[in-house]
């Protein structure tokens, strides 16, 4: 829960509603966008949720969580939702990783087209212009690791089918999590 806006739940929506805002402003087409609230995910799949945040909880000390927190002095006056708020921040990280991954695996993906398929244009528009390449891990049988260095030789190993959806699939939930775990390491050391 973050304190500096008072803990208020509504006031965490509040703030996302105003971002939403903000990308519409600055032009962003979310009419195929869909916005998923992670309190949401939460309530939906508590019963695998809530399973990972207690098993972070027994895997760490006291001591461990307090050196995570933002604060000088962490042994004063520190309440439980604070000393809690670590394992609450990394269950949601992993449960993240693991949504990413459920949502791309039935994402579409049709075989052989690269026109308007969804998982194609975010490593177009996405994971190629932030990494400059795209990363396949496939079992040698089935073609063996690539790195594609553009879009046009993805698409044509894709429409060849040299490429396959389930290989696209696999190594766009890596590079966006990727991602994420980037962005989450950045916002830490900040």
């Amino acid at each position: 829960m973050n304190r500096q806006i008072g803990g208020n739940l509504n006031k965490v929506r509040n703030i996302g509603l105003y971002n939403i805002e903000i990308w519409k402003a600055a032009g962003m087409a979310l009419d195929r966008v869909e916005i998923v609230w992670l309190s949401d995910e939460i309530s939906r799949h508590g019963d695998e949720y809530w399973p990972l945040v207690m098993d972070i909880a027994r895997k760490n000390t006291v001591s461990g969580l307090t050196r995570s927190l933002r604060i000088r002095d962490p042994t004063e006056g520190l309440t439980s939702d604070e000393i809690f708020n670590p394992c609450l921040q990394c269950a949601s990280m992993l449960f993240q990783k693991e949504f990413i991954c459920r949502k791309i695996e039935y994402a579409f993906c049709p075989p052989n087209v690269v026109k308007d398929n969804p998982c194609l244009g975010y490593i177009r528009y996405v994971i190629l212009p932030l990494f400059g390449k795209f990363e396949v891990v496939r079992k040698k049988e089935n073609g063996g690791d690539k790195t594609f260095l553009s879009m046009e030789e993805l698409a044509a190993d894709y429409v060849s089918g040299a490429l396959h959806p389930s290989d696209v699939k696999l190594a766009l939930a890596k590079s966006l999590n990727d991602i994420l775990q980037k962005k989450l390491l950045t916002i830490d050391h900040q």
